[in-house]
């Protein structure tokens, strides 16, 4: 087994032995941990103060609790179906890097970032905000090829170590091209308790390789591993044909199911679904109710971010980092003109390291000008 390595041990350590360290933010981002954890439960005492309901905390800290933990319900179907395949594959949902990658002394040197099943990496956040950015940071290392942030939709090229900055109610978890990761299509509060067979299902995939993933479900009438009823929904992605094939579902629990797909890192064109012309919004298809019994094809062009979209977003995000920052202002005034030169962007970050600023502001930019 592996642990996470927490840092500024004063404010990080009480919390997670139980102690009675009070620290809203602390609070969100132990919350956002334990989304991406085998088991999520909020602990508390018989001490008055020692509390986890996420209203007891700051409206901030509330919000992104509710988010994460509504996020968690979302991911149950993604969860459920790696913890069924682990039977096989002997896989655990949260494995260290180098299980992947035992050749590559990054995998070893960056202990706290992990996979969470098959399609994820997450690096969390263990260091407090910064009071200059009013961002966490969270250092890791990205194997070879390209990734996408699920949350944040930047991409980055892999094979490289960064710190990547986020607000609080973001957290750095990323995708690989060709991942396919099921969530249940309700959001919010349409969420129901319990688990119920998700009605709908929403689709995030991340173009640019082939992809496969099985929606493995049940009917929860097994009372032991031997009686449970599984049914396995295949969805395949093919890089060549820029085709994504949903079912058939073998055993299915539901006779009909609606499905929607997320494009991560582009958006899709020309799409088409069982041979049949489709609108679609930009990065997302509604393919609406479909039978289970039978295979759903859909095609399109996947368009990739270009150049000056991703210049003009970037420039957006770098732009919203200085304004929130709590700097001098001639000091983002200069940061901002580096942002801005023209000659590309060697020479933007070689006037952005001359510049006498924050170091936790300068690689906050920098991490943004290193993105795709």
């Amino acid at each position: 087994m592996f642990g996470i390595k927490v840092s500024h041990h004063k404010l990080y350590v009480p919390l997670l032995l139980g102690t009675d360290n009070q620290d809203d933010h602390l609070m969100a981002r132990w919350a956002q941990l334990g989304c991406f954890s085998p088991f999520l439960r909020l602990h508390s005492s018989d001490s008055p103060f020692n509390t986890r309901e996420p209203w007891a905390f700051s409206n901030e800290s509330h919000s992104v609790c509710a988010k994460f933990l509504q996020f968690r319900h979302r991911l149950v179907p993604y969860l459920y179906s790696v913890n069924a395949d682990s039977i096989d594959s002997y896989k655990s949902l949260v494995e260290p890097v180098y299980y992947d990658y035992p050749e590559r002394q990054e995998a070893y040197a960056h202990k706290n970032q992990f996979m969470f099943g098959s399609q994820l990496l997450v690096v969390p956040v263990v260091t407090p905000t910064s009071s200059v950015t009013k961002l966490g940071k969270a250092k890791g290392w990205l194997p070879p090829g390209k990734w996408v942030d699920i949350f944040e939709g930047l991409v980055y090229e892999g094979d490289r170590v960064l710190s990547f900055y986020r607000s609080l109610d973001k957290y750095p978890v990323f995708a690989k091209e060709g991942s396919i990761i099921p969530l249940d299509g309700k959001t919010g509060g349409a969420l129901e308790n319990g688990c119920p067979t998700p009605e709908s299902i929403e689709i995030l995939l991340f173009p640019g390789k082939d992809g496969h993933f099985d929606l493995v479900e049940d009917d929860g009438t097994g009372a032991e591993i031997s009686q449970i009823k599984l049914s396995r929904t295949p969805i395949k992605y093919s890089q060549a044909d820029g085709k994504l094939t949903i079912g058939p579902t073998s055993d299915p629990l539901l006779k009909e199911r609606s499905y929607s797909i997320r494009i991560l890192g582009g958006s899709a064109d020309k799409v088409e679904i069982n041979g049949s012309s489709k609108s679609s919004e930009k990065g997302s298809i509604e393919i609406g109710s479909q039978p289970t019994s039978t295979a759903i094809e859909v095609k399109f062009q996947f368009e990739a971010i270009s150049n000056q979209e991703a210049s003009d977003s970037k420039k957006k995000q770098i732009f919203a980092r200085l304004t929130a920052g709590q700097m001098d202002l001639v000091q983002k005034g200069l940061l901002w003109d580096a942002v801005k030169s023209e000659g590309g962007l060697l020479k933007s970050i070689s006037r952005l390291e001359d510049i006498e600023a924050p170091e936790d502001m300068k690689a906050a930019v920098m991490e943004l000008l290193l993105a795709e």
